[in-house]
């Protein structure tokens, strides 16, 4: 669950913008295989609520305004190990798929932010953005024996 304020010092947010072909992309602010440069990176205002932050730098990044546009996913947030040591929490927002924003091909696919990451412990947080923003863990599943389904056959 979203908190009111960020509970680290650093933040990174995954701002998910579908393209002209509706894939997903994300503005990023560095390069590598660091976990911060996979996102927006910015140092988190203790005082400040964090969804008012994410807005302000989705605003900057895209260099439109996006205070009533931007979708903070409130169900996600995750904590992410920096390069450095230190904790960021990692957030995830999206916009509509009828907002008129359409990422440039310049920006990552997110399958192509999560093999830049290093295949270790720190991948995970942002598998788990990418079932989210995908709607993969929204979707019901049915485990079905298959004996059960091969009498319902017969």
């Amino acid at each position: 669950m979203l908190s009111i304020n960020c509970p680290t010092s650093w933040a990174i947010l995954l701002f998910v913008v579908r393209d002209q072909k509706g894939v997903l992309r994300l503005p990023r602010d560095g390069d590598g295989d660091e976990p911060a440069a996979q996102g927006i990176l910015f140092q988190a205002r203790p005082l400040m609520p964090i969804q008012e932050q994410l807005v302000t730098q989705a605003s900057r990044v895209v260099k439109e305004d996006m205070a009533r546009r931007i979708a903070v996913d409130q169900a996600y947030a995750d904590t992410v190990t920096l390069a450095s040591g230190e904790a960021a929490t990692l957030y995830l927002a999206r916009l509509p798929e009828t907002d008129p924003l359409r990422a440039p091909d310049a920006w990552p696919t997110f399958p192509a932010m999560l093999r830049a990451l290093p295949s270790d412990r720190r991948r995970l947080p942002f598998l788990r953005a990418f079932q989210v923003a995908s709607g993969a863990l929204e979707g019901t599943v049915k485990a079905v024996d298959i004996e059960d389904l091969k009498k319902s056959w017969t």
